[in-house]
Order: structure tokens, then sequence, then C-alpha cells
């Protein structure tokens, strides 16, 4: 697969696990390890349990893709992943924009884990 089939599978499974009850905490779990970041509205968290629980305490969102850009990066396995879209809250009807980065890292033949995650929700001035 190439790293934009691989970006766009991931991307897909992520924001769908994010719409189920909890926000698909537990199903998202193997997709962090112990060493893996997450930059959250610029709060930093570190590790899968930490990151699964900061999921769950957001609860289930609707994250809706805009657009999607992806590079293999230096490495050559390694990939980076840019998304930008309309993140809808439980209860609410109008999106705010949003911008999520994605570094995936191998771990072993066509399976890849977060190492970085970075969100950020984009408002209006």
């Amino acid at each position: 697969m190439s790293a934009d089939e691989i970006a766009t599978a991931f991307t897909d499974h992520y924001y769908s696990m994010r719409q189920t009850d909890q926000g698909g905490a537990d199903q998202l779990a193997g997709l962090f390890n112990e060493r893996s970041m997450m930059t959250f509205e610029g709060a930093a968290i570190q590790g899968s349990p930490a990151i699964v629980d900061k999921i769950r305490q957001l609860g289930p969102v609707r994250l809706t893709k805009k657009s999607q850009d992806v590079q293999p990066s230096a490495d050559g396995q390694s990939i980076v992943i840019f998304v930008t879209g309309g993140c809808t809250l439980a209860g609410q009807e109008n999106p705010i924009h949003f911008s999520e980065w994605f570094y995936l890292v191998p771990t072993g033949p066509g399976a890849y884990c977060v190492s970085n995650n970075i969100f950020r929700l984009n408002y209006g001035q």
C-alpha cells in the first residue's frame, strides 16, 4: 500500500471510532504505545493509557475531513499526515474547524502506531 492509502485507511478508521461511545477510546488504544505523544489544544500527554483517558474524557465527536496531506518521512517507512476539517461536539449542530497532525511509525509488516499527534481547534476571529 502507498503512504496515501495507508493514511486514508488510518484516518477513516480513527475518525469513525471517535464518533462511538466514549470517543472510541478502547478501540483506539492499540494505535498508541507507551512512548506516543499527543498534544491536544496545547496540553501534552504521553503514553497510551493517558491518551486513551483524554479521548474518553472528550467523548464522542464527529470529525469530518476536509483535506488530507500525506508525506512519507525521511526514513522511508514512517508517514506524516496533516488533516483539516470540521469537529462537531455532542449536542452541537455547527462544526468548529480543526487541524490535526499524525506521525505514524511502523511496528511490523503493514502495521503502524501513532508516535506523535497534535490537535488544534481553529476558532474564527
